[in-house]
């Protein structure tokens, strides 16, 4: 299988109320995706958080968390999905911004990833600054 093209699942962007970044599709084909997630500013003062789910989807309608972290600061975290990996046996009830922070949910995740974000201003002053890459793993 050919090199692939790194995707961006969000560009970098000031986050200051909730939202979603670009759906990605096609991912089907791929053994899996590594992500980075790169924040590179934060607000100043108070507590703020930065909620982050990385989404699968089957139909583009209906998304499902695979991953989700929390930041406070400026950080960087390195993600791996993997669509070969044994997956749990058990179906998973829906989870829409959801997951516990600092999870990663193993298996085959489908077509389609997204980004989406909560933002809690906690006090603070400015925002996030975030950028979620990725790049597909080669299938098998």
């Amino acid at each position: 299988m050919p090199a692939s093209a790194p995707i961006d699942l969000l560009t970098a962007v000031g986050i200051s109320a909730d939202g979603a970044g670009v759906e990605q599709s096609g991912l089907g084909r791929y053994a899996g995706v590594y992500l980075l997630l790169d924040c590179t500013g934060a607000p100043s003062g108070g507590t703020p958080t930065l909620d982050v789910y990385v989404q699968a989807s089957v139909d583009g309608v209906r998304w499902q968390d695979v991953a989700a972290y929390r930041f406070t600061a400026i950080a960087t975290r390195y993600v791996q999905l993997s669509q070969i990996a044994a997956g749990g046996t058990a179906s998973r009830a829906p989870s829409d911004g959801a997951l516990t922070n600092d999870t990663v949910v193993q298996g085959p995740f489908g077509d389609r990833l997204r980004v989406k974000y909560k933002f809690a201003q906690g006090g603070s002053t400015g925002a996030f600054a975030l950028s979620v890459k990725g790049v597909p793993l080669a299938g098998v």
